[in-house]
Order: C-alpha cells, then sequence, then structure tokens
C-alpha cells in the first residue's frame, strides 16, 4: 500500500538539559469525539480517525526516522539509534528527538522551533489494518468513516506547515484513490449482507403466510 502522510497542528517544543537539547510533540492524535480536529476529511461525507492501539505494534517493531519537513537531507533521530524516543498516551502518538549538534540543524530546525516559528507534526505510514463504519449524525444523515487500527510507522518529526487540520484534506491521490476502494469494496459487501438479510426476512413472512 502507498506511504501515506498526515498533519498535526499540536505545539512543537525544546527543552534544554544542560549541554542536550530535545524536540517533542504528539505525531498523531487520536480521535476524539470533542474534538473536530483529530478526525480528517478523506472527501465528503468520509472521515478517518485514528484509534487507539493503532501505533502499539510499530513503536515495539518498526524502525522510525525522524525527518524536518520530510527532507531525508535533515535527519534528526532515528528510534534505534536511541535518538528517538515513541510513546503513546490517551492523546496519541508522542515523540521526543535528540536531533544532531550541527550548523544546519541549530539554524535550520532549532532556532525557528525556538522561536515558535515552527509548531506542527506529521508521521509518515503505511496502514495495515483498517474498519469501515457507517455512523449516524443527529440531523439523520450519515458519514463513513475509516479507522485506522493498525500501521507501519517510517517517520515523524516537525514540520513548517501542518496543511491538514481538522475537516481539511492534504492526502495525495494515490493515497485516495486506495482509501476509495476500500470503501467501495466495504460499500459493496455491506449492501450484499443488507440485500441478503431482506431475502431472508421476505422469504420468512412468504412461510408465515403460508402456515397460516
Amino acid at each position: 500500500m502507498t506511504k501515506a502522510r498526515r498533519f498535526v497542528n499540536r505545539p512543537v517544543q525544546l527543552r534544554a538539559d544542560g549541554d542536550s537539547k530535545t524536540i517533542s510533540g504528539y505525531g498523531a492524535v487520536f480521535y476524539n469525539a470533542d474534538d473536530l480536529g483529530t478526525q480528517y476529511q478523506l472527501w465528503r461525507d468520509v472521515y478517518e480517525r485514528i484509534v487507539p492501539g493503532a501505533f502499539d505494534r510499530a513503536i515495539a517493531e518498526d524502525d522510525v526516522r525522524s525527518l524536518f519537513n520530510h527532507d531525508a537531507n535533515i535527519v534528526l533521530g532515528r528510534n534505534v539509534a536511541g535518538t528517538l524516543a515513541l510513546s503513546v498516551d490517551a492523546v496519541g502518538l508522542r515523540y521526543e528527538i535528540t536531533p544532531p549538534d550541527t550548523q544546519l540543524v541549530r539554524d535550520q530546525v532549532m532556532s525557528p522551533i525556538e522561536r515558535g516559528d515552527v509548531s506542527g507534526s506529521s508521521f509518515m505510514f503505511v496502514p495495515r489494518k483498517v474498519a469501515w463504519i457507517e455512523e449516524t449524525r443527529e440531523d439523520g444523515s450519515s458519514i463513513d468513516i475509516r479507522e485506522v487500527q493498525e500501521v507501519e510507522l517510517w517517520e515523524v518529526g516537525p514540520v513548517v506547515f501542518p496543511a491538514y487540520e481538522s475537516a481539511t484534506s492534504g492526502l495525495r491521490e494515490t493515497d485516495l484513490a486506495e482509501a476509495r476502494t476500500e470503501r467501495d469494496e466495504w460499500k459493496d459487501t455491506v449492501l450484499r449482507d443488507r440485500d441478503a438479510v431482506r431475502v431472508r426476512a421476505r422469504a420468512v413472512e412468504i412461510e408465515n403466510s403460508l402456515d397460516q
């Protein structure tokens, strides 16, 4: 499956401990019904939600990098090297980076974060397990939900433009096409199941009428 990116507009923090500085933030947030910014609109009436547990396997097993602005020329850390720490709490996926002490990182990453010029984060992943559900709104209309239940995690880190917030979409066409295919297959299955239920119900009605 295609690697996808999602963006989070949550504060990125810079902390100093003696001569060492770390960068921390949330690379992803779990869906919270009280915060619409925790679901991502794929297209009209179709949303994606990341659910608790989605990162559990990944942070234990995957080889994950941290890049600045998804730029492979600015590597900030790597979990297997001990320079990127990943954890999960009630909010979502949290990262803490011990970046290299280079002039480029100091000028282009650390200084902008310290000044507040960089405020967002992003993560790159491949969905390993998803589930589709239909949800009814208070007004009676329905929306389709893509629940991301498990991911293969590739990269997480700070970005200048968290271009994907609340009900706005920053999906690449290939990512969107895969989500559409998933949804169409799910819809076909749902419709077949509903048709089967109606046929069985009608058969029971006919059988009951014959018995009377």
